[in-house]
């Protein structure tokens, strides 16, 4: 990036100084998987994604259980008739 395309770069005049934070883990069995940060979203399902604008919902959010609809609702069951015969 800019670091590279800078002078002080070029003429070798700068330095690059990197830092690392060592973090101890558990040790896995044999076998064991590893969480990740993709195993915790679920896909989110209409009301969500476009009342809500949330492409996931966590599984906090899942247990909780969906909040009610709101909107308009429609009798699917209802028929109505818009032409009339003559």
């Amino acid at each position: 990036g800019a670091l590279f395309r800078s002078a002080e770069y070029q003429k070798n005049e700068s330095d690059l100084v990197i830092i690392v934070t060592p973090r101890l883990v558990k040790p896995k069995r044999p076998g064991e998987t590893f969480k990740t940060p993709l195993d915790v979203p679920v896909a989110s399902n209409d009301v969500d994604f476009f009342l809500g604008g949330r492409q996931e919902i966590t599984e906090a959010d899942e247990r909780r259980g969906r909040p009610k609809l709101y909107g308009h609702i429609i009798d699917p069951g209802m028929e109505v008739s818009h032409v009339s015969a003559k």
